[in-house]
């Protein structure tokens, strides 16, 4: 969760420098910064909702893919309505970034939130790859195949 909401904060910021120059990002450094802190807390509320931070991230599944991706268009959704109350009220310090920088900073860190799950499950898995573990099917879904699951360790006999 820290990990995702720090992309956020990165990639928007990283999105106002690239489109502005540096000059301006650095006069402009208050309202990007906060912009860029509640596009963070926005995400928050999207990750909450779609639940991406569940599990363990080296299980990572086209499942959880899928929900970062919604998260990601609620966040999107919401930035994009707090960024036009802002401008429509006047409030700067909110609206540093325009909608084509909003769409780009939650394109920008969806695509970065996929990368790094899908990086650490192929570390994960090829860390793992040297183990005596073997790959065993359990047929059953209910608590049967889930006790099975839990008491047994499956692992290659030893050979003398």
């Amino acid at each position: 969760m820290l990990a995702d909401t720090a992309i956020v904060f990165v990639v928007s910021v990283f999105t106002f420098w690239i489109s502005n120059k540096t000059l301006i990002t650095f006069e402009q450094r208050y309202p990007v910064l906060i912009t860029s802190l509640v596009y963070v807390l926005l995400s928050l509320i999207g990750a909450r909702v779609f639940r991406t931070y569940r599990g363990m991230l080296r299980f990572s599944s086209s499942v959880d893919l899928l929900r970062i991706l919604y998260a990601n268009l609620l966040s999107l959704v919401l930035a994009l309505t707090v960024s036009f109350f802002a401008n429509w009220k006047g409030i700067v310090l909110i609206g540093a970034l325009s909608p084509l920088n909003t769409v780009i900073v939650f394109l920008a860190a969806t695509l970065i939130m996929w990368v790094t799950r899908i990086m650490v499950k192929q570390l994960y898995e090829q860390a793992n790859l040297d183990t005596k573990t073997v790959r065993v099917l359990i047929y059953g879904t209910l608590s049967g195949g889930i006790g099975v699951a839990k008491k047994y360790t499956f692992t290659k006999p030893q050979t003398v």
